[in-house]
């Protein structure tokens, strides 16, 4: 008998197994960091145990490791208030409530492209079976949305790169680092800020939920020290 005949179910149903795991972390990761009152339902264990599996999901070692990160804009809008001071001319207050507006719209657009493509890909397909015409048409509108989240993302991070490589350095004197944002062709390239949009939002929420499991984990053991 061949020794690998039976190796490839096996193999398929580890998969499959792991698929399921992986994809029931993501979304219990996500209900954590959008309602961490939802912490508060989950015994102790099972929060080390999601705690643990999010530690060692791709998407989370991935975004750890990622250069350009969401708190790299509100460094250079940081900068820009602290290299004004105190008393600011009112050019430099515009200057100012323009970077603080689109670091905004930066931060919002990457929230709003994460939000938009999960719900293109969570379209019933249950009413598809249904109604073909319904699901068809509920798919166009949510594809509409997310590219119009998209344009949105892109236009305001260009806005924000010619502030940073044009009006900063010409106008204020500030330099930034470039291997903190986007280069040129990158910013042209939809796939490429869409991935980083979605990575970047899953990668905020994973950290997120990191961050209240710890301090539900804290507080459970504080709790349980003080009934002994």
């Amino acid at each position: 008998m061949n020794p690998e005949s039976g190796s490839a179910p096996r193999e398929i149903k580890e998969n499959a197994v792991f698929e399921a795991n992986h994809d029931l972390t993501l979304r219990e990761a996500d209900q954590v960091s959008e309602q961490p009152v939802v912490a508060e339902t989950m015994p102790r264990g099972h929060l080390s145990s999601l705690r643990e599996h999010i530690l060692h999901l791709p998407e989370y070692e991935n975004y750890k490791n990622q250069p350009i990160k969401l708190e790299n804009f509100d460094s250079v809008l940081e900068e820009f208030w602290k290299h004004v001071g105190q008393s600011p001319k009112p050019e430099e207050v515009k200057t100012g409530e323009v970077l603080d507006s689109l670091v905004k719209g930066i931060r919002g657009g990457v929230s709003d492209y994460y939000k938009s493509l999960l719900s293109l890909q969570r379209v019933g397909k249950k009413e598809f079976l249904v109604d073909r015409e319904a699901y068809k048409e509920e798919t166009q509108y949510r594809d509409q949305r997310r590219k119009i989240v998209h344009d949105a993302l892109i236009s305001d991070l260009k806005a924000f790169h010619r502030y940073c490589y044009q009006v900063l350095p010409k106008k204020f004197g500030i330099s930034v680092a470039t291997e903190n944002f986007f280069k040129g062709p990158e910013l042209n390239n939809r796939d490429f800020i869409g991935n980083w949009a979605f990575e970047t939002e899953q990668g905020r929420r994973l950290e997120d939920a990191v961050r209240v499991i710890d301090s539900k984990l804290s507080g459970k053991k504080e709790e349980a020290e003080s009934t002994h």
